[in-house]
């Protein structure tokens, strides 16, 4: 059986939906490869058993989201208004905060390899990945090329695929050489995945809204 190289979207805490997907896609973890876009926590009821998966699963990589480049920079400068960003998970992770830091502080902001690139927002068309302001690789939305403003990978031509997640109301974004993966499934949508060697996506279902983004508030 041929090994498969396989992207999921922001699974922000979602975690039995991620248990879903994994079983849809019959994911062998000795026969595939399976890369995930960043947001992995917060928002969701089960950070922790998402950190807790990937810790005990280091095949499995992630590059850093927004989400987590923010949950680790509250703790460490002892940011209190951003920290309340995270008070709603905080209780669950507590009791191993150490170890979930200082596993999140070893994810890189993007994995580059012959034919792909995954960032968790998106990068500059016209720079190299490994030359971008690390805070732009998991915020960018959209820039403005020519004095048109735009999603970011209108202006790519790039031959490697780019594989992102960050932007769940803009949601699934399938072209030639760009994947976008935030099928908004904390918000009650879905949760999604991109297998590279069949250029298919496969989807399942969110439990519920997790989140309210028009409220602000968590649904658990």
């Amino acid at each position: 059986m041929n090994k498969r190289t396989i992207f999921i979207g922001d699974i922000q805490g979602c975690f039995d939906e991620f248990m879903h997907l994994l079983k849809k896609l019959n994911y062998e973890p000795t026969n595939d490869y399976l890369y995930l876009v960043g947001d992995t926590i917060n928002r969701g009821p089960k950070s922790s058993e998402v950190l807790d998966f990937l810790i005990e699963n280091p095949q499995i990589k992630s590059v850093l989201g927004n989400h987590e480049y923010f949950f680790i920079k509250s703790l460490e400068n002892n940011n209190h208004s951003s920290a309340s960003n995270f008070n709603k998970i905080l209780p669950q992770l507590k009791t191993h905060l150490n170890k979930y830091l200082t596993f999140l502080k070893t994810w890189p902001v993007y994995i580059e390899k012959k034919n792909w690139v995954m960032v968790h927002a998106g990068l500059l068309p016209e720079q190299s990945v490994e030359k971008t302001d690390p805070e732009l690789l998991f915020s960018v939305r959209k820039i403005t090329h020519n004095a048109i403003e735009a999603p970011w990978f209108e202006f790519y031509n790039g031959r490697k695929k780019v594989i992102f997640g960050h932007w769940a109301l803009l949601g699934l974004v399938h072209l030639p050489n760009v994947v976008g993966l935030d099928t908004g499934c904390v918000y009650g949508r879905s949760l999604s995945a991109y297998i590279l060697e069949e250029d298919s996506i496969v989807s399942t279902p969110a439990i519920k809204m997790w989140y309210d983004p028009i409220k602000k508030h968590e649904n658990w």
